[in-house]
C-alpha cells in the first residue's frame, strides 16, 4: 500500500520486490501439499490473485484450494482451505475482512483474524470481479455477462439489493468513488 514493495507470483512462490531498485527482498513459498476434497484434487500452485491489505500488514493470495495469508512483517504464512476455487478479492477498509469470489455464483466474506468464512452472498450471474465501498457498506460484483450486483453489508441480508445490466461483456474492473456514492465499471467490450 505504501508503494515500496511489489508482490508477484513466480512458479510455486510469491516474490517480493523492492520498488526502488527492483531487487528481490524475499521469496514466499506456497504450500506444497496437494489438497484432497471429496473426489477432486486441487493443486495450490494456481495462484489467481495477490493483494495487500489496506493497512499493509497482510498479503493475501487466492488459489484453487483456498486463501494463503502472509503477515508482511514476520512472513508467517496461514493457509485457509476452501471448498471452491477462489479468484478476485477485495478488502474491507479496516483490513479485518476479505470478500472473495468463490466458484462462479457466490462471493464469500472472510474474517481474517478469526480465520473463517462468516457470510456467503449468492450471485444471480457468474461473478468476474468484486469491490467493497470505502466505508465498508456496499459489496459489488461484476458478472461475466456485464451485470453488476450490489449487496448492503450493513443489513446482514445475504440477498442482493440491486442488479443492473451495465455492459454487454464481462466486467473485470469495479471501483467505488472515495465517498462510496458511485460505482465505476470497466468491461471487456471497451466501455
Amino acid at each position: 500500500p505504501d508503494g515500496t514493495m511489489l508482490a508477484t507470483r513466480h512458479e510455486s512462490s510469491v516474490v517480493l520486490l523492492d520498488c526502488t531498485n527492483w531487487q528481490v527482498l524475499d521469496t514466499l513459498q506456497l504450500p506444497s501439499a496437494v489438497i484432497h476434497t471429496e473426489d477432486t484434487f486441487k493443486p495450490l500452485e494456481s495462484v489467481r490473485a495477490l493483494k495487500y491489505s489496506p493497512d499493509g500488514k497482510l498479503l493475501v493470495a487466492t488459489a484453487r484450494a483456498g486463501l494463503i495469508i502472509w503477515n508482511t512483517a514476520s512472513r508467517e504464512r496461514t493457509f485457509l482451505p476452501t471448498e471452491s476455487a477462489l479468484s478476485t478479492m477485495a478488502f474491507m477498509p479496516d483490513s479485518t475482512h476479505l470478500a472473495v469470489r468463490s466458484g462462479l455464483y457466490r462471493v464469500e466474506l472472510w474474517d481474517l483474524a478469526a480465520k473463517k468464512k462468516v457470510r456467503t452472498f449468492p450471485a444471480k450471474e457468474s461473478c468476474f470481479s468484486v469491490a467493497i465501498s470505502p466505508q465498508g457498506q456496499w459489496l459489488a460484483a461484476g458478472a461475466i455477462n456485464g451485470h453488476v450486483e450490489l449487496w448492503d453489508l450493513d443489513t446482514g441480508d445475504d440477498q442482493s439489493v440491486w442488479t443492473h445490466q451495465a455492459h454487454l461483456s464481462c466486467l473485470p474492473a469495479l471501483a467505488f468513488s472515495p465517498d462510496g456514492r458511485r460505482l465505476a465499471s470497466g468491461s471487456a467490450d471497451g466501455t
